[in-house]
């Protein structure tokens, strides 16, 4: 067994699962939140469909955002190394085959993360419409009781005489 942090980690799916939704804010994909801190907060997913269905975008938002990030920063280098090089007239080969797979499985990587995120928003949107209707039911059941109950003090207000 280890520490209570790395119980937490474990719990919600470990490195794998986690990713920088600010500086200082580790988010797992299961909704989890945790302070990057030793000693910082350690948050367990909400218990709430609709709260839960947001967090999951969120961490699906910033895993496609970290992942675009890469692939755009390296896309530039690999294109800014290969000008230099065609300007320069160097025998040198340019970017590598290596970074020219490594950016392909960069690019592959953002789109599965792009259809992910597709994914939970679908859901989040679905119970979005389930969640808006079922509070406006529990609004009007709200409103019934109180108007029945104020109605009741109405009466017995009337029925007090001196």
């Amino acid at each position: 067994m280890g520490t209570p942090r790395q119980e937490f980690m474990k719990r919600n799916g470990g490195v794998e699962q986690m990713v920088f939704v600010s500086p200082g804010r580790v988010m797992f994909m299961n909704g989890a939140y945790m302070e990057s801190s030793p000693n910082g907060l350690q948050i367990e997913p909400p218990d709430d469909a609709h709260e839960l269905a947001k967090d999951k975008v969120r961490f699906h938002q910033a895993r496609l955002d970290l992942a675009t990030e890469e692939f755009v920063k390296l896309k530039q280098q690999l294109v800014s190394f290969t000008n230099t090089v065609l300007s320069d007239g160097s025998d040198n080969p340019g970017a590598s085959q290596e970074s020219i797979v490594r950016l392909k499985g960069l690019q592959l990587k953002v789109k599965n993360y792009r259809r992910n995120l597709d994914r939970v928003q679908g859901k989040l949107e679905k119970l979005g419409d389930d969640s808006e209707q079922g509070e406006i039911e529990h609004y009007e059941k709200l409103h019934t009781e109180n108007s029945q109950r104020n109605q009741a003090i109405l009466s017995e207000l009337q029925g007090i005489r001196v």
